[in-house]
């Protein structure tokens, strides 16, 4: 939301809460080799119904200029998820059943709820705007627009999925916007905890993370444009924990077990005319390891290089007149470097985006991946699916 907007809309004292969210149904198949491809469809070779997302917002007005957003999404996991050894590529299935004292004992599945992010805000001023909590780290176009209702595909690019910036982040975001005519200019800056295994509630070193965007939308009469540009940059730390006694005291340490630096950068641009749309988003992402803690490589006796991957998409479509109808199609390159299993890939994908009320969307979805560095040999993998997703 513009900081216009933001302002705007804040300034009442009344209080109040919103309550929305959304959800998506989808049926995927395999269309290639089962033996080969099996696992990279996430759901597994056989033709499987699943709900994917159940996002749930609690929107609320503190008063004047403030504001607070709550975003959880409910899930079946840590049920059934598969967890493989990387030094054995044993594979083992968790199960979250339990007995419930309230049935008998009887055998009952547990879920997770995931904090997509959780933030208070005050708006200063159209040109500067705060945030404290966890936010999702405002980066390119999909990162943001997250909700399955409002994307053209089932799943997220590769280069945004695996999170080359972080997907969200704990700390502090400033942002502001501000308009002259039909052109209007935005930044936000951040600092948070950086990342780690438990970054969304501790920092493990005593460094912290920055992150920037700037962003520029122009409404012409040919349509309207958007691009912008974002970076991250800042250490990843994992670190054990061990009490000693010294002196006849206890002493706790936390020796770092992984150390790495890392940069993020990356470019989107968005243009839509009518029922015209094209949107394309580049990020390339650098790792540099301490090489005190640089960890052991895939072969015996080697150790992980320094590493640099980067990819771009871009998909595009035309809605039609007709019961919200868009056909469309989109491309993907991503070179994930040296330290990954896979490090070159490309896939096409495309279908039909049908939007029968503003509420409801249905999604039809073939996707083809190969690697281009194996040639005759690239395991392909093609997959079909269809999604219905509603807002609430």
């Amino acid at each position: 939301m513009a900081g216009e907007e933001v302002a705007e809309e804040l300034t009442s004292d009344e209080t109040k809460l919103s309550v929305y969210g959304f959800a998506d149904f989808t049926f995927a198949t395999l269309l290639s080799d089962e033996k080969t491809s099996g696992s990279l469809s996430g759901v597994g070779p056989n033709p499987t119904f699943y709900v994917g997302n159940l996002n749930v917002y609690l929107d609320s007005n503190l008063g004047k200029k403030f504001r607070s957003l709550i975003e959880l999404r409910f899930t079946y996991l840590p049920d059934g998820a598969v967890v493989t050894d990387p030094a054995t590529f044993q594979s083992t299935r968790i199960s979250a059943a339990f007995p419930d004292y309230t049935d008998f004992s009887r055998a009952k599945k547990v879920g997770g709820v995931i904090i997509e992010r959780a933030w208070l805000e005050y708006a200063a001023h159209p040109l500067f705007n705060v945030r404290l909590g966890q936010w999702l780290t405002p980066y390119g176009i999909w990162n943001v627009d997250h909700g399955t209702p409002v994307i053209l595909s089932v799943t997220r690019p590769y280069i945004v999925g695996a999170e080359w910036l972080p997907q969200r982040q704990t700390g502090i975001e400033a942002y502001g916007s501000h308009g002259i005519n039909d052109t209007q200019v935005g930044y936000h800056l951040t600092l948070s905890n950086g990342r780690g295994p438990v970054d969304s509630y501790m920092d493990l070193d005593k460094n912290k993370a920055v992150g920037w965007r700037l962003w520029l939308r122009q409404d012409t009469p040919f349509g309207d444009f958007a691009v912008g540009t974002s970076g991250y940059k800042g250490r990843y730390t994992d670190a054990g924990q061990v009490t000693t006694l010294e002196d006849g005291a206890f002493v706790t340490s936390f020796p770092v077990t992984t150390s790495y630096d890392e940069l993020g950068l990356a470019a989107d641009l968005k243009y839509t005319w009518g029922g015209f749309l094209f949107q394309t988003e580049y990020i390339m992402h650098d790792v540099r390891y301490d090489d005190d803690h640089r960890p052991a490589g895939l072969a015996p006796g080697t150790w992980t290089p320094d590493n640099r991957g980067w990819g771009f998409y871009f998909q595009t479509g035309y809605r039609l007149p007709w019961y919200g109808i868009m056909p469309w199609f989109g491309f993907e390159y991503d070179r994930t470097g040296k330290t990954a299993f896979v490090y070159e890939a490309c896939d096409i994908v495309g279908g039909l985006n049908i939007r029968p009320t503003e509420n409801v969307v249905l999604k039809l979805v073939g996707v083809h991946v190969w690697m281009p560095y194996l040639k005759e040999k690239s395991i392909d993998f093609d997959q079909f699916a269809m999604q219905a997703a509603w807002s609430f």
